[in-house]
């Protein structure tokens, strides 16, 4: 028995239509394969892509990092400007600090030296009387807690037939030289001796003329970088008629050439 066996789909490929039917295969891959690339290069540009989440982690951690330095920067310049203008202040406050204290010291120091130094004023004046005249001792006293340094003084007497000029000038009359002195704190001495004549003395009783007594003393204080100081002084010597042969004279102070330091007529001598 003979078994004849048909294909079932149609005739069977010879082996060279195998082959053109793999080429045509491969060729029709190769296009769809160039196509898709074309597509997928000519597109990627509007597609985003996604990056990966290691990657968004880094930048996000960068901008947090970038921005925590940025803060801290802006904080230290803020404290650097904070502790300059303290700085400053402090600066201006010590300034005015060492001026206070510097004028507090001075002026301490002045008060101390106003209330402790040297004052020299004409205290009295003390008389004595006798036939040829009076003897005047002008009284020298120092109110100050120390002593006086350099001191020297005059003291002059003139009669005049009239008041005493306006515009005399208190010179120191005759040749007597000056005197040196020292007076201790809370202590007076007696300046040198003014003779009167009788003669003028009967003149100023009977109202004809008038008798005038003036001084200056100029001295130092123990102090270092003080000013020389100058007394300066003044009366008009009155002589009332004697009661029960008791001569009295009263001593009133003259309107000009009366002061001390700033209040004088004339500088102190060097």
């Amino acid at each position: 028995m003979i078994f004849i066996v048909l294909p079932l789909y149609g005739p069977t490929p010879t082996p060279a239509q195998e082959s053109n039917e793999q080429k045509a295969k491969a060729a029709n891959h190769q296009n769809e394969t160039t196509s898709n690339s074309k597509a997928t290069h000519t597109f990627a540009p509007n597609v985003p892509q996604a990056e990966p989440p290691n990657t968004q982690k880094k930048t996000a951690k960068n901008t947090n990092k970038n921005n925590g330095e940025t803060a801290v920067e802006r904080w230290l310049l803020y404290t650097n400007f904070a502790l300059v203008f303290v700085i400053f202040l402090q600066f201006i406050v010590f300034i005015v600090q060492t001026k206070w204290m510097r004028k507090s010291t001075q002026t301490a120091r002045q008060h101390m030296i106003v209330s402790q130094r040297a004052f020299v004023f004409i205290k009295e004046f003390k008389y004595l009387h006798n036939r040829t005249g009076i003897a005047i001792f002008p009284q020298w006293e120092n109110s100050g807690n120390t002593q006086t340094k350099n001191m020297i003084s005059r003291v002059n007497w003139d009669y005049f037939p009239r008041n005493i000029p306006d515009d005399f000038n208190f010179t120191d009359t005759g040749k007597k030289e000056q005197s040196h002195i020292l007076i201790g704190p809370k202590s007076s001495i007696l300046a040198s001796r003014l003779n009167i004549k009788q003669r003028c003395i009967n003149d100023v009783i009977k109202g004809d003329g008038h008798v005038y007594v003036w001084g200056w003393a100029d001295y130092n204080d123990v102090f270092e970088n003080t000013r020389r100081h100058r007394t300066e002084f003044c009366y008009r010597v009155d002589f009332p008629p004697p009661v029960n042969n008791q001569f009295i004279a009263y001593f009133i102070v003259h309107t000009k050439y009366n002061g001390t330091d700033d209040e004088c007529m004339k500088e102190p001598t060097q």
